[in-house]
């Protein structure tokens, strides 16, 4: 199984007012829960509710309603319902250069690369998972030195060209990057 990154560009304001914690941002929880939750298709075929993993629309609603899982549990499955909601309200990135690719690594190294954070600072608490995803968050204010750190790092040329993309694309929009590793 090969291995590499998945971008997305995606205001992690809004992010965060969809999984966040109630208050005045939230859209009414059955739109919100209306719109995404067809976005869910087939995550309950790869992670069985028979092998003890929540149904994906329990966990969508925990996270609609503001909920954090409990940070014991293995939160596998809802990472990858936060990344369909991703896939609605962002936008995925060309990774042709980042998968497969284990250059991941290089992530680990700069504090910009924020791991496993789904708003601007950090608050909102969601445990991880045991094994995959990995997931690094870049805050649009954080670009310029994780740009930096990217070009002087031992990466290839083209990844280090397609990183600059990403951070372009994403300031255009106004908005952070996520990066999914799996």
């Amino acid at each position: 199984m090969s291995y590499g990154v998945i971008p997305y560009w995606i205001d992690l304001n809004i992010l965060s007012g969809i999984i966040g914690p109630e208050d005045d941002r939230k859209g009414s929880f059955d739109v919100m829960f209306g719109l995404l939750q067809p976005s869910l298709s087939g995550l309950d075929d790869e992670f069985e509710i028979e092998d003890g993993w929540l149904p994906a629309n329990d966990i969508l609603s925990l996270l609609l309603k503001g909920g954090t899982p409990q940070q014991s549990e293995n939160c596998t499955k809802h990472w990858y319902v936060i990344e369909r909601i991703i896939q609605v309200f962002g936008k995925s990135l060309n990774n042709r250069y980042w998968y497969p690719s284990d250059s991941v690594d290089v992530f680990y190294d700069y504090d910009e690369f924020k791991m496993y954070r789904v708003d601007q600072k950090g608050e909102i608490k969601i445990g991880f998972p045991d094994d995959s995803p990995v997931v690094f968050s870049v805050v649009r204010n954080d670009f310029s030195k994780a740009l930096e750190n990217i070009r002087n790092s031992n990466i290839s040329n083209n990844q280090k060209k397609q990183f600059e993309s990403w951070i372009m694309h994403a300031e255009d929009n106004n908005t952070d990057l996520i990066l999914y590793y799996y």
